[in-house]
Formats: structure tokens, sequence, C-alpha cells
């Protein structure tokens, strides 16, 4: 595989977009999107062991990595993320692309997909399934959680600075998914340091976390499984599913009350 190839940033009207290429311009383009939480530095270990002959592009959702924020209150919502990666093809003037998705990164991934089926090429999920809907019987309490979460935001300042051990502890006790060796690589692009700052939390010397607001994030207003079906039926190119041995996935109701059509899907 090509060494990392640049840095990429594409205008939007609250900032801008980050994203790091690898690989020749000429090779078919391949779009990596992130997990929950996450960064574009999570396809740093994975992509070198990927045929070389491809153009590999990672993306920063809005609010996470290097992208900007949104402004102060705003949500983010998985249908904004579709948003982004359909300013960032046409920017990078892709008409026939791949997804490699993992975990929220195959849910908008998959959600893109059965929107605009002419311009994905095919679609990888990695711990993930294209987009689950949620149970009817949880909408209700997700969207009043969802309301309050941001109404407690108004007056709440998201930045929080720590040091380099406490930045990287911080992270390790919200994703127990992660060892510390992976846990740094997201730190370098999730953090960036602020020699001056105090620290919060009494500590000595500290880095401005860049942690979005995204921790309230919440998904697409599908709330039957019919509709998720039926958007994933729109996906008429090869998919390829891949899940751990334990995935978080595997306890949702969800998953089982429309697993076997998915599997279908991932058949074709």
């Amino acid at each position: 595989m090509s060494s990392f190839l640049k840095e990429l940033q594409f205008k939007v009207p609250w900032g801008h977009l980050a994203a790091k290429a690898w690989g020749s311009h000429d090779g078919c383009p391949i779009l990596c999107l992130h997990g929950w939480l996450d960064n574009a530095n999570t396809f740093d270990r994975l992509i070198p062991l990927l045929p070389k002959e491809y153009h590999y592009v990672a993306l920063d959702f809005s609010g996470h990595g290097r992208s900007s924020h949104l402004p102060q209150g705003m949500r983010y919502q998985h249908l904004d993320y579709v948003t982004d990666i359909h300013r960032v093809v046409t920017a990078l003037g892709w008409r026939k692309f791949s997804i490699l998705g993992h975990s929220m990164g195959g849910v908008v991934g998959g959600l893109f997909a059965s929107v605009f089926p002419d311009t994905v090429q095919h679609l990888v999920l990695l711990d993930s399934y294209g987009f689950f809907p949620i149970p009817s019987d949880l909408l209700m309490s997700h969207l009043k959680r969802a309301i309050l979460h941001y109404s407690r935001l108004n007056d709440a300042n998201t930045a929080k600075v720590y040091t380099p051990e406490g930045a990287l502890q911080r992270l390790l006790d919200g994703n127990p998914s992660l060892n510390t060796d992976t846990a740094k690589v997201l730190l370098q692009r999730g953090t960036k340091p602020v020699p001056d700052a105090l620290p919060s939390y009494g500590e000595e010397s500290g880095h401005c976390q860049a942690w979005p607001p995204a921790r309230g994030t919440h998904g697409q207003p599908l709330d039957k499984p019919v509709q998720a079906c039926q958007q994933l039926s729109k996906i008429s190119w090869p998919l390829r599913w891949i899940l751990k041995e334990q995935h978080h996935y595997t306890s949702l109701t969800a998953f089982h009350i429309y697993g076997e059509s998915l599997d279908q899907l991932s058949q074709r």
C-alpha cells in the first residue's frame, strides 16, 4: 500500500470537513467512514494492509477529529452525516465509489447507499449492518432523552482540558472495546494541545480534548423493521458484512427482528 498521501479539507457553511487520503488518485475510490465518537485515524492500521490499487479517503464526520464542530447547541444526527458524505464526494468529483464503514460509519454509509444507490459500487460493513430501526416501544423515550440532553447544553461549555494521561483514561472509560494502543491512535486526531490552558479536574497540564458534542448523536426516524428493510432493499450491488465474534448489535431486538432479511442482502 502507498504511504499516507495528504490531509484534505472541504469547505462547509460552518467551517470545514477534514479527511485524509492514501494511494494514487488514479485508483478506484473508497470512502472510509468511522464509528461513533471516533475519527479518520480509525483506518490508520487497516489501510496499509489493503490492496494498493485503490484510492482511500477517510472522512472525519462533522464535530469529529479535525472537522469543524457545528454551532453550539446544534444537533448531530445520522441524516446530517449523510449530507457530509454527499458534500465530500461531490467536492471530490466522485460519480462512482465504494464505502468502507465501521460501526456508526456503516449505519451512515448504508443509509447513503440506499438514498443514492446509483453512486455506490460496493458496501463493506465492519461490525455494522447498514442501519437499524428504533423499536416502536423505545422511540418516544429515545426522543425524550435527546430533547432533554440538548436542553442541558444551552449554557454548557463542551470543551474540556485533560492531561494526556487523563484524556487517554477518559477515552478508555467511554469505549471499553479499545485498548491503550488503539486509543492513542484516535487521540492523535481527537485532541489538540493547549499549552496555556488550565486543565479540568485539578490536573497539572493539559490538552484540549476535541470530543464533539456528538455524544448526543441520534439516528434516523425509522421505527419499523419493514422501513429499514425497504431502504436496504435498494442496495443491489455487492455487500460485504463483517462482524466480530462478540459485537454489541447482537443484543438489539431490531437485529433479531430483521437479521434474516439482512442475511439475504449480504448474499447478493
